[in-house]
């Protein structure tokens, strides 16, 4: 079983990662835009960004669902700790 520091330092680092795949759809976002303020064909003009975007979507919402679980599983081990406390 995982410490809560262990917990925490692998909400960080999800959190971390949530903010790069954030970065890699602005990206996208940010050349579409372009795109069409050129009126130029996106996939054409940018390939790779349509797929970039697709997988970092998809990795960001499975990473946002881990990252709920162990908000709630820090939670509930600190109100744990606290009870043990007071009982103490």
């Amino acid at each position: 079983m995982k410490t809560i520091d262990e917990l925490r330092n692998e909400l960080i680092e999800k959190q971390q990662r949530m903010n790069h795949l954030k970065g890699v759809m602005a990206d996208s976002d940010n050349h579409a835009k372009k795109a069409k303020k050129l009126e130029i064909d996106f996939g054409e003009t940018y390939p790779d960004d349509i797929q970039d975007y697709t997988a970092a979507n998809a990795e960001y919402h499975r990473i946002e669902s881990e990252v709920a679980e162990l908000e709630a599983e820090i939670e509930r081990r600190e109100q744990e700790e606290e009870e043990s406390r007071n009982i103490e």
